[in-house]
């Protein structure tokens, strides 16, 4: 009796504090004692649920076990647990969907297929301490060891108990390109790196890599001068064979399968001379009286750095603009690399990606003034938009069966196409990491 007894009084408090809007505090009120009496015998215990949620409603400030009492009701638990389900369901489906997104996802390309690679010349870049020589305080970039260091080019080895050949450090042995078995070594390993998907390779000091037979020290410039001091190329007098060095690339390129030859050429100083930062004494380059250590190129007063980063069709911006588009557009940065014409005068490829309806178009002179018709491309569009051109031109848009070209002009065009021309030509089209493109997610995928 007693529990019932307060479960009326309760819900009488409830079912008062619903109907009440004034809430009268007066509980000596005969009125109000008459009216509570007749409440609390009009409410009963037990009766549907539907009956309690439209009789009983929560209030502000109700006691704990009123609250309890609501809780427990259908009509607020049922929304309560259908909520709670809810969440847990869209939790698992967004767990399902970054697991599915990260494994379809293709793998991140390298900082070098996305980033450019520069490189500088201490020596020519920049002098600090106005001895006509750049050097690495000012020019603040990495270590770059001359090419020929002084001291012996033979050292002995304790474990083999053999000496060595090394033009460079002690720690870079020479290779013996006169041996077949190296040869074929090195073969394996462009081959190895080719397959991976590595986009060239860069040969640098080229003309140390054969050795003359004699295998002698060569000569010092100065013969007085202690060879422990001698730390420049310039320094010493070398047995170099361009003819038979020649040969052996030339040898190289037909185990490669590459048909063409190389031109070389036995001098390298011309890209050499110093940095031109502006057309100031000595183009910027040093506070030297004495000169620099190679003479500064004679147009420096008009072909510098301070000109061309002010000038927007100049080569320094155009690098810069092609660096950002780069980074800014799929195409061109995952997007497969496709060969479709080349002449005597013109080279051109377009960079597309599956998925993804702007792709471009690139056409390089690399000869004179001519007129290339791409007619025959059925996959591009009949009409180009003009994105970037390395001579200034007013014409924003070309026909691909006419697009006009300068001596040594560069193109960028720009189109929308659902075609893709990589699927009919695979033999023309090559892509490092392949995948597509989902427009509706904005996301790269395996395909």
């Amino acid at each position: 009796m007693s529990s019932t007894k307060i479960t009326n009084i309760d819900a009488l408090e409830l079912q008062e504090g619903v109907q009440n809007e004034a809430f009268q505090e007066d509980d000596d009120t005969s009125d109000a004692s008459s009216t509570r009496e007749q409440q609390a015998t009009s409410v009963s215990v037990t009766g549907s649920e539907e009956n309690e949620c439209t009789q009983i409603k929560p209030y502000a400030g109700m006691p704990k076990e009123v609250l309890m009492l609501h809780s427990s009701k259908a009509c607020y638990r049922i929304p309560r647990e259908i909520i709670f389900w809810l969440i847990i369901a869209c939790t698992l489906a967004l767990i399902a969907m970054t697991v599915t997104i990260v494994a379809l996802s293709p793998r991140c390309m390298s900082w070098w297929q996305l980033s450019p690679v520069y490189q500088v010349y201490p020596r020519s870049f920049k002098d600090s301490n106005a001895d006509g020589v750049g050097d690495l305080k000012a020019s603040h970039c990495l270590l770059h060891q001359v090419s020929v260091f002084g001291n012996s080019t033979w050292e002995y080895d304790e474990m083999r108990q053999q000496c060595y050949f090394h033009q460079f450090l002690k720690e870079q042995p020479d290779l013996n390109y006169r041996n077949p078995r190296v040869i074929e070594e090195m073969t394996d390993i462009i081959h190895f790196w080719l397959k991976k998907g590595v986009d060239g390779f860069r040969m640098d000091a080229v003309k140390h890599m054969l050795e003359a037979t004699h295998l002698r020290n060569e000569p010092q410039v100065d013969p007085d001068q202690d060879p422990s001091t001698v730390d420049t190329e310039f320094e010493l007098y070398h047995d170099y064979l361009p003819n038979t060095l020649h040969a052996l690339i030339i040898d190289f390129t037909a185990l490669l399968g590459i048909d063409k030859a190389l031109e070389m050429s036995n001098s390298r100083d011309p890209q050499r001379t110093p940095m031109q930062w502006n057309d100031q004494f000595n183009a910027g380059f040093s506070d030297s009286e004495n000169g620099t250590w190679l003479d500064i190129a004679p147009d420096y007063s008009t072909v510098n750095v301070e000109l061309q980063q002010a000038d927007p069709n100049s080569t320094i911006s155009q690098y810069r603009a092609l660096t950002l588009l780069k980074g800014a557009e799929l195409a061109l940065s995952r997007g497969w690399f496709c060969f479709i014409w080349s002449d005597v005068n013109v080279f051109a490829y377009l960079r597309e990606l599956d998925g993804l309806n702007k792709a471009f178009l690139v056409v390089l002179n690399f000869g004179k003034d001519t007129t290339t018709d791409l007619s025959l491309v059925s996959e591009l569009p009949d009409t180009l938009t003009v994105h970037l051109s390395t001579l200034p031109i007013s014409q924003k848009t070309f026909s691909k069966s006419r697009i006009l070209t300068s001596q040594g002009q560069g193109l960028l065009l720009e189109y929308s196409t659902k075609q893709r021309f990589h699927p009919n030509h695979a033999s023309e089209c090559y892509v490092s990491e392949k995948a597509c493109y989902l427009p509706a997610l904005d996301i790269l995928y395996k395909c």
